[in-house]
């Protein structure tokens, strides 16, 4: 935060101490919430911060550059045997630890005696809070974290920093935090870790509030029966979290320390990540020069796609099964092929050819309008068994934002409703054929038992042209695992097959799956057909068919 005018700022607060004899033996720590003053003057540029009986002001010409860095400002008064420092983390918009409108502030106190030496640590979260009216009462949200704060073990102190993420359910009011710290030995520099810490806490149901408890995994068993960890909103529309938190072990641990932290972006599938693929089928087939069907060879698990990664250094897309990989930058964009519902990329290196395309996201898409769900295909193709001949391998695969596993709700139900988009391979026939296939879909789930029905209505042309014929209507069943994720069986008239795909969005906004099936073909009685591909949809408006 940059100050302006004179504040004298609402904050969550606790403490710690120690004391350490001097003669090796092992202190005596303590930890608890407190009630900390922070008063900003801005005719002076000073910061005041009291606890109790303590109080310290820090000037401008305290503030110590050597102990300063890019993250902190530092302050250091020195006093005799005993040493003061203020802490406070610079504002920014970006990164870890700096924020626009949540501060943290660490005040510490030591004080060398001749028996013992001893200190106080006061950690506090204080800005520009969110108004009671503008929090938030529906739907859920997840925080990028970061943990600063101390321990007091028996025989000396230590720094712990780490980051994790919040999930912040507004319409019920829960949180869950967790996260990985590390732990810094004071006055070795050595570091430990990662350690799990986790955490829980409710949000006060008329104001900007919560309270709960926060457990670092090393320090072992608690003491602390009450809450805490006591934290609030930040900025116009709760952009921002902070928190402070204390502990106390059987062991006789005391650490105290602070959370903040920042909204995650909206969900944009072109931002850089990396997906782990989950769902995922592949057909393996022989083709011509010009991509006509002359073997098709089947199901090929092995290569199976496994992980997806969008944007990185030297490259727009990366992907990977068991056996191969493939790169793409953005000048591979085919812009023939491109269009608002596919963005196509292809290149040719060491006599393969790699080609993906992706189902675009977003707004714009007249196929389906989908934020956190989408599909690509990913098809090489080399030297197949003869002169002429050419391998073909065929890969459809699911990748976004998953909803978590605490989101998914144990009853009532939901409809969605969307397309479905695949390819078929049709052989036994007068020839061998190609077909791009299209169609929809209408799906219900009963959250309660975890089952699911619907039906899937699907076409299929020629991909070199020709009649638009319906397929058999397929239905479509299964179990919901509770997960997220479901699978499924997909059955019609002489067909049977699977699929499997989950929900995305953090309120089950939409859901995508892969399918495989076999089935009769509508052009040539002697034909069967191989089909796989993509069905991606909709939460409908209300638990009816949409």
């Amino acid at each position: 935060m940059n100050l302006t005018k004179s504040e004298t700022f609402t904050n969550d607060g606790v403490t710690g101490s120690a004391s350490y004899p001097n003669s090796g033996t092992n202190g005596t720590t303590s930890s608890a919430k407190a009630t900390i003053g922070i008063v900003y003057d801005a005719a002076t540029k000073t910061y005041t911060i009291t606890n109790g009986s303590r109080s310290r002001a820090f000037a401008p010409g305290t503030l110590d550059g050597a102990l300063s860095n890019s993250k902190q400002n530092v302050f250091k008064i020195v006093n005799g045997s005993t040493t003061d420092t203020l802490a406070l983390n610079k504002p920014g918009t970006s990164g870890a630890l700096t924020y626009k409108y949540v501060g943290a502030g660490f005040w510490q106190r030591t004080t060398n005696g001749s028996s013992n030496t001893s200190g106080t640590f006061d950690a506090f979260t204080y800005g520009v809070e969110t108004p009671d009216a503008a929090v938030p009462r529906s739907g859920n949200a997840n925080y990028s974290i970061d943990l600063q704060g101390t321990a007091a073990y028996l025989d000396e102190p230590t720094s712990i920093l780490g980051a994790g993420n919040m999930l912040v359910r507004f319409d019920t009011g829960a949180i869950d935090i967790s996260g990985e710290a590390n732990e810094t030995i004071v006055r070795t520099g050595m570091t430990n870790g990662p350690f799990g810490f986790f955490g829980s806490a409710l949000l006060a149901s008329n104001r900007n509030s919560f309270a709960g408890k926060l457990t670092l995994n090393h320090l072992g068993g608690l003491v602390d029966s009450g809450d805490s960890l006591f934290g609030r909103f930040y900025g116009p529309n709760a952009e921002e979290v902070g928190a402070a938190w204390f502990l106390h072990t059987v062991d006789g641990v005391s650490a105290a320390g602070t959370i903040t932290g920042r909204a995650k972006a909206s969900a944009n599938l072109n931002n850089p990540a990396s997906y782990l693929i989950d769902d995922a089928h592949t057909l393996e087939s022989e083709v011509d020069s010009n991509g006509n069907l002359l073997t098709f060879l089947g199901d090929t698990a092995r290569y199976y796609p496994q992980q997806f990664q969008v944007g990185g250094s030297g490259f727009a897309f990366r992907i990977s099964d068991p056996f191969r990989s493939a790169q793409f930058v953005s000048g591979d964009r085919v812009a023939a092929e491109s269009n608002a519902t596919y963005s196509v990329y292809k290149n040719t290196a060491g006599g393969v050819t790699n080609k993906l395309k992706l189902f675009n996201s977003g707004t714009a898409n007249p196929a389906i309008k989908l934020t956190y769900s989408s599909f690509g295909i990913w098809t090489d193709t080399r030297s197949g068994s003869a002169a002429g001949r050419f391998e073909n391998v065929e890969r459809y695969f699911l990748y976004g934002q998953p909803t978590d596993q605490q989101f998914i709700p144990t009853s009532g139900s939901a409809s969605y409703g969307g397309i479905v988009v695949g390819t078929g391979y049709g052989s036994g026939g007068a020839t061998q054929n190609i077909y791009n296939v299209g169609g929809t879909f209408q799906l219900g789930f009963n959250f309660a038992d975890g089952s699911f029905n619907g039906l899937m209505n699907g076409n299929l042309r020629n991909v070199n042209g020709g009649t638009l014929m319906d397929l058999p209507e397929f239905s479509l069943s299964g179990q919901n695992t509770r997960f997220g994720r479901f699978a499924g069986q997909l059955s019609g008239t002489g067909s049977f097959g699977g699929f499997s795909g989950g929900f995305f969005g953090s309120n089950l906004d939409e859901i995508a799956a892969i399918f495989q099936t076999g089935a009769n073909s509508p052009f040539d009685l002697n034909e069967q057909l191989f089909l796989q591909g993509a069905i991606l949809g909709k939460k409908c408006p209300s638990s009816a068919a949409c």
